[in-house]
Formats: structure tokens, sequence, C-alpha cells
């Protein structure tokens, strides 16, 4: 008779591939989504490679890392390769070897429409850990604002500046942006001193959006420590409807310290708290009486450990891993104003070596409540599946058992499809993990039937799964094969089928 628990055993072996490839879409008021940083990768991959990943969906995309008063009158786009080098805005100054505006990003200027369209949110981040950017004064944020609003948001007959970023691939269509919000990652202190001149950048970009019924975002990256000097007056003073605290970069607050402390939640369920690991002094004496009293909250990780180092003991890198994201996801989760969990960046994540996929997939499996495998080599879907029989060869009534398993290793890609049988009376001596197989310690004849019964079976198993897995996803041509091979999967359920 075939095991029932082998469907169970089926399903959970592309659940990671169900987690990643279903509809998601951004939800303002939930707590699961996935934001990831764009636009600084080295050798990073086009814009929609990312907004065509399900897993993410907030991108803020950076940065502008210089502001009119250093760029001419103009700020400065920097998105890495996505942008062509040598051809410049020309400035509204006087000094034009400040000019840095850049006059095509084609990739960029033909992905975000294309982004939108599917649902992401593309956010604008401004600042980054770069130097050289500065807003002093409330004077300049108000008109650094409606610069950014003429250029960025709605097109207007009424604005007769630049839009940089329209006109498609070849800046010669009539396509147009209009960007889902702004974002701030200020890590450098505002000469005025009081972060006056961001402030009212954030109050005159809140008027602004009125003039639009697209709802459009404010976002935030500030450290984790506390006091935050370069972010704490903005935070306190505008409204903020994000804020994804990196909770990386700094070894005193870092999920890291969190993880390291927590090793065993998954099998205690009980949370050793410490004050390092500071999200809850954030929602409860930072948020409360300012004007971002109700902002969300992202928990900020780095995508992939800078070291290239696996190990958690890896405290240098900050990086946690698949099982410790899951942990700390599940004692974070249900606690107010958490909003989900923000990447650095999206060219770490796609390439993290230390996981079963990208590390966004992994992410959102965990938001979505299942533990994903910590390592490559762990990266293993296994399935038993058993059947009787009571056709013996001797005259004797005997029982014989098959036992069929199936194991997949994303990182070898291969396959092994075995099947032992034995009669009632043998013992049955379990091998190795690696192995995946029984070894009995006597043999004798016995009709091959029930393995070749539970082989095809296991067979159809997974082909039906497949085809509803790729019905019920609708993954087309290249894209499906892409999300089984990432996973691992591709290779075994083709060899089964």
């Amino acid at each position: 008779m075939f095991s029932t628990s082998s469907f169970v055993a089926a399903t959970a072996a592309l659940s990671l591939i169900a987690t990643s490839s279903a509809t998601e879409s951004f939800n303002p008021t939930g707590n699961s989504n996935v934001a990831v940083y764009w636009g600084q990768g080295s050798n990073q991959q086009r814009l929609r490679t990312f907004c065509d990943a399900t897993s993410i969906d907030i991108i803020p995309i950076g940065f502008l890392t210089l502001f009119p008063a250093q760029g001419n009158g103009f700020p400065e786009e920097n998105f890495g390769n996505a942008c062509w080098g040598g051809s410049y805005y020309y400035g509204t100054g006087s000094d034009h070897a400040n000019d840095k505006l850049v006059t095509q990003c084609p990739t960029l200027q033909e992905d975000i429409p294309y982004c939108q369209s599917i649902g992401k949110k593309i956010i604008l981040s401004l600042g980054g850990e770069s130097l050289g950017y500065d807003l002093n004064g409330a004077a300049a944020g108000t008109a650094f604002a409606d610069w950014l609003w003429g250029a960025y948001g709605p097109p207007n007959s009424s604005w007769t500046g630049i839009r940089p970023l329209d006109r498609g691939y070849s800046n010669t269509t009539t396509d147009t942006i209009d960007i889902d919000g702004f974002d701030f990652d200020i890590e450098h202190a505002a000469s005025d001193g009081n972060s006056a001149g961001y402030i009212a950048l954030i109050n005159q970009l809140r008027l602004r959006f009125k003039e639009s019924s697209k709802p459009r975002l404010i976002t935030g990256a500030p450290q984790c420590f506390l006091p935050e000097a370069n972010m704490g007056a903005m935070i306190q003073a505008a409204q903020f409807d994000i804020l994804w605290i990196q909770f990386y970069n700094n070894p005193s607050c870092s999920a890291r310290t969190w993880a390291n402390n927590n090793a065993n939640y998954a099998k205690t369920g009980v949370e050793y708290p410490i004050e390092s690991f500071n999200y809850d002094t954030w929602v409860n004496t930072i948020l409360p009486g300012g004007n971002s009293s109700a902002a969300k909250i992202y928990i900020g990780l780095e995508a992939m450990p800078r070291s290239g180092l696996c190990t958690p003991a890896d405290v240098g890198t900050n990086y946690v891993n698949g099982s410790e994201v899951k942990n700390l996801i599940s004692a974070y989760q249900k606690r107010p104003h958490f909003g989900g969990v923000m990447l650095w960046d999206a060219t770490f994540a796609i390439n993290n070596p230390c996981e079963c996929g990208p590390y966004y997939d992994v992410v959102k499996t965990a938001l979505n409540g299942v533990t994903p495998p910590a390592l490559p080599s762990k990266c293993v879907i296994s399935s038993t599946v058993s059947s009787t029989t009571s056709k013996p060869t001797s005259s004797s009534s005997s029982s014989s058992s098959s036992t069929t398993k199936v194991t997949t290793t994303s990182s070898s890609s291969t396959s092994k499809v075995s099947s032992t049988s034995s009669t009632a009376t043998s013992t049955p001596k379990s091998s190795s993990s690696s192995s995946s197989t029984s070894k009995p310690t006597t043999t004798s004849k016995t009709s091959t039937s029930s393995s070749v019964s539970s082989t095809s079976t296991v067979k159809l198993l997974w082909k039906g799964m497949l085809v509803k897995l790729i019905k019920h996803l609708n993954l087309k041509g290249h894209l499906q094969l892409i999300k089984l091979q990432q996973l691992g999967c591709f290779e075994h359920l083709k060899a089964s089928i």
C-alpha cells in the first residue's frame, strides 16, 4: 500500500520553490515584506532580474550621492554599472566640473516601469555611506523636495526641468517613470546641526504627495545604535512610513549578537533577550511621541557574509544564516511595528554561497513560517516510501517491504533512487544518512514487484507534483528551469520523470 506520508514528503520537497515563486505583493500593514537594496553591487544584474524574484516586494535603488549644492545645481545619480558615464546634464551653477547627473542609465530607465507594472515598489534612495552629500537648512530642503518631485514624480506639464530616468533604454521613447517614494540612508551628520534641511525635505515631499492619488512611501535606513546621531532628529520631527534599521555593520547591536545568544531558540521557543539587539528599544522609546510613531520596523540584515565564510561563529561578518534568520523572525514577527526584513544588497543576496538559493528567497521562506536549510551541503530533499505485498516466493507466509530513497543535493545536482527488499524475518541495519539506503543482514528470494511498483509510483508522484506546481505558479520556459535549478531540484525531477 502506498504511504500517504510520501505526498507530504513530495510537497515539502517543493515547498521552497512554491514559496519563492508564488505571487507576492507589498502589504503596507503586513509583517512578511522583503525589501532589497539595489544599485551598488559589483557586476550587478539589471533591476528587472530582482523584480522578477517574487520573494522581493520593495526595492530601494541607490543612491543620489550628491545633492544640488555639491553637484552644481543637480544631484548625482550613482547606480553603479546601470549608468553610462562621460555624459552629464549641464548644471544650473557655474562650476561645471561638478556636473554629476548622468544623462543615461539605459536598463534602469527601461526597468522601472516594468517593475512597477508587476507590482514592485521602487523607492529612490538618498545618501549612503559615501562622503560629500549635505543638506544645509530648511530652505535648501524644501527646494530639493520640489526638484525631486518634478524630476522623479508623476509627469506634470508645469514642470520644465529635466526628468533623468524617463525616455526608456535609448533615451528616445515617450516612456515616463513615477517613483513610489523616497528613502533616506543618511550616514553623515548634516552641517546645519539639527537636520533642519532633511526635515523640511521630507515635510515638503509629504505635501507634494497629496497632489497625486498614488500611495507613496517615505522610508529610512538608520543605524541600529542609539542614540542615532545622523537620523534621530528627522525620525522624531518628520513622518516615516518604514524604518529598515541596519542591524549589521554595528557589532554592538547586530542581529548576529542575537543569533549567538539564541542558538537553541528553534528547540525551546524561548528568547534570551540581550540589550544590544535593541529592536524593542526602538519600538518603545524612539517611535512613541514622534511623527514616526506609526512607522513599520524592518530588521535590516546583510545578505551575504563579506568575509566569504559561512560559519555562524564568524561574528565579524554580522551575517545570520537561514536557520538563524528563521529563529529571529519567529521571535519578532508578531511584535508591534514589525513589517518585514530589509537586505543589503541584491547582488550579495543572489550570489550568497551559504544558502540553498538567493538569500531573499531564504528570508521570504522564513517569513512564511518555513525553516530553510542552513547550508548548501544540507540542501537535501529525501522521501521514504514503503509498500507491502503478500506474494512470497516460498511456501511459508512472509512479508516483503520495499523502501525507496529519493535524495537530491543541490550542490551536486545528482539524484539517487535505490530500492531494497527483505523478508520479514531478516533484521535490517540502517546505514549512514549519507547513503540513504537500508542494508539487510540476511537475504532471500522475494518478489521484486513491490520495488518496481514503488519506484514507478514515486516517479508518477514527482511528475504529478511538478506538473501541478508549474500550472499553479504559471512558470514558463527558461524561468521554470532556473527556479528549479537554483533550489537543486531540477536534475532529480528530470531523472525521476
